[in-house]
């Protein structure tokens, strides 16, 4: 099965960053309805997770385009492109390794 937008998370950003970040707005939001002495409003909480959403998907979305405008590396998933590696790091993925 194909990724959504044709190219694949490899480290887990989202995982790691976006579901925690966007489940702990939600419950910032939710908060004020079970605790009324809680200091927040929920409409607030709300608007704020909405908006960082919204800032995140547009500088998401220059930053592809910007990516995109100034082209791939020749090799791609390899830090070589980039930095002079040492010499005993492989050049080739492990027998076994697949990076598809």
């Amino acid at each position: 099965k194909a990724p959504l937008f044709g190219d694949v998370d490899t480290c887990g950003i989202n995982n790691l960053h976006g579901m925690p970040g966007i489940l702990g707005g939600l419950a910032s939001a939710a908060v004020p309805f079970y605790y009324k002495d809680a200091g927040t409003i929920a409409a607030s909480q709300a608007t704020g997770l909405g908006l960082t959403l919204v800032v995140a998907a547009v500088t998401g979305t220059l930053t592809g385009y910007l990516l995109k405008a100034l082209g791939s590396p020749s090799e791609m998933f390899t830090d070589e492109t980039f930095w002079e590696c040492a010499e005993d790091v492989p050049k080739e993925a492990p027998a076994g390794y697949s990076r598809a």
